[in-house]
């Protein structure tokens, strides 16, 4: 089996989405209303405080505030959890307008009309015994994997095949929203088109709507104890199992940072000692950090997507 891992590099090939830090680099663009409005220029606010006292990533300081004991600070960790969301979901939309039909233009069906991503995809979907996991929030894997089998795109599951999705879809595919493909896709930290029922099960729709209406279930990176967050446990014992039986690692824009700490344990506990590694990132250093995280296992740095494209069609028919 080959395990491709997609971190935030991988969302950015070809633009398709901004990166994190980019989400809280300007003001809001839109009009959503006087309070969220004054609500969203608070986080920016606290979000250049932060800054001030120290350089830090946006994940790393969404993970402090969730970690804090401060009513304050989970305050802030929720708002900025809808903001990131909202933005991203802005991102799935191809569009900046707030009163654009979120729910028609963020769906999972369709391409991700980004020619870049697209080769991305065809090409890894080729692979006969492919996985995916990813701490990404946004639906572009989804897309780019297909909702549904095509004649070049394998499609996708959440590791259940056959799970039928919330919502329904454009007009002319068919109202059937069950998942059928045969790409089992492991989102570590949540997705914009997913939210928490109560009782903890996920919802996870055909569209962006909980992010749109702030309820998107999303999570910061994991600080402290190598343990899978609340609601998600099912979806890090999936991913456990296919790094289990993984030959291949394929890593696309994942920098296995510090911060990230139960990922990292996750990818070092499980990944079999025999599996080869293959990093697609932006800077060879990164390349070590995967050596000292796993050691015994083959690693070789590609460079980034999507000038590495040609290497990764070649691993991808080896």
């Amino acid at each position: 089996m080959t395990v491709v891992f997609a971190g935030a590099g991988a969302s950015a090939v070809g633009r398709a989405a901004r990166l994190a830090v980019d989400l809280l680099r300007l003001a809001p663009e839109y009009d959503g209303g006087r309070r969220r409005h004054a609500r969203e220029l608070h986080v920016i606010e606290a979000w250049n405080e932060r800054q001030a006292i120290g350089p830090v990533a946006l994940e790393a300081w969404f993970s402090e505030l969730q970690a804090s004991d401060d009513p304050r600070d989970l305050a802030l960790f929720h708002d900025l959890a809808a903001l990131i969301a909202h933005n991203l979901a802005q991102d799935m939309a191809h569009t900046r307008n707030y009163r654009t039909q979120f729910t028609t233009l963020t769906k999972i069906a369709g391409s991700t009309q980004v020619p870049d991503q697209e080769n991305l995809w065809t090409t890894l979907g080729a692979i006969p015994h492919l996985a995916v996991v990813t701490t990404n929030y946004d639906i572009i894997i989804e897309r780019g994997l297909r909702f549904k089998p095509t004649r070049r795109s394998p499609g996708f599951h959440y590791g259940i095949v056959g799970e039928r999705l919330e919502g329904a879809l454009f007009r002319g595919h068919g109202q059937d929203t069950s998942t059928s493909g045969r790409v089992p896709l492991y989102k570590l930290h949540g997705s914009l088109s997913w939210s928490l029922a109560p009782g903890g099960r996920i919802m996870r729709y055909v569209d962006c709507r909980p992010a749109i209406t702030g309820r998107a279930f999303i999570v910061p990176p994991v600080r402290e104890k190598p343990v899978a967050p609340r609601g998600l446990e099912h979806v890090w014992s999936g991913a456990a199992s296919v790094l289990a039986a993984a030959r291949r690692l394929i890593v696309i824009g994942y920098s296995a940072p510090e911060y990230d700490w139960a990922v990292r344990d996750l990818l070092a506990r499980h990944l079999t000692s025999t599996a080869r590694v293959d990093v697609f990132n932006l800077y060879p250093e990164e390349a070590e950090t995967y050596r000292r995280l796993l050691p015994g296992r083959t690693v070789e740095f590609h460079g980034p997507l999507p000038a590495g494209l040609p290497v990764l069609r070649e691993l991808a028919c080896a």
